[in-house]
């Protein structure tokens, strides 16, 4: 008695199992688990993360943006090294009226393109 039936196929978006991400989209992925990291959380590298939580719990003001520029900005330059990121283009936006923040990343595809895609972030106050 066999297990597997031998004509048995595999859905084309199967085969890989999952997919390596590369360029803008790791990046993205990459900073996300960053953001959403607090410090000490991760037993390999406690520094790594941040406190942006926090400053989410507050009023949505522009000093608040610009801590959370700051961090985010650091957090790029110290683990993000790797990716073609202009980190003094970085902005953080106070939209009051909606109680978040609106980061702007701009990211470039790759060393040798000149073209970027810019990653707009939005970071929404906790209530």
């Amino acid at each position: 008695m066999k297990d597997i039936d031998p004509a048995l196929r595999i859905k084309a978006s199967l085969k890989n199992g999952v997919e390596a991400k590369e360029g803008y989209d790791a990046f993205v992925i990459a900073l996300k688990d960053l953001i959403e990291t607090s410090i000490s959380e991760n037993p390999d590298d406690p520094q790594r993360g941040t406190y942006i939580s926090e400053y989410l719990r507050d009023s949505v003001d522009a000093f608040n943006a610009f801590v959370i520029e700051d961090v985010i900005k650091r957090v790029i330059r110290n683990y993000l090294t790797e990716y073609n990121v202009d980190v003094d283009r970085i902005d953080v936006f106070p939209d009051e009226i909606n109680n978040e923040y609106v980061v702007s990343i701009p990211v470039r595809e790759s060393d040798v393109s000149e073209v970027s895609r810019n990653l707009k972030i939005v970071l929404e106050k906790y209530r």
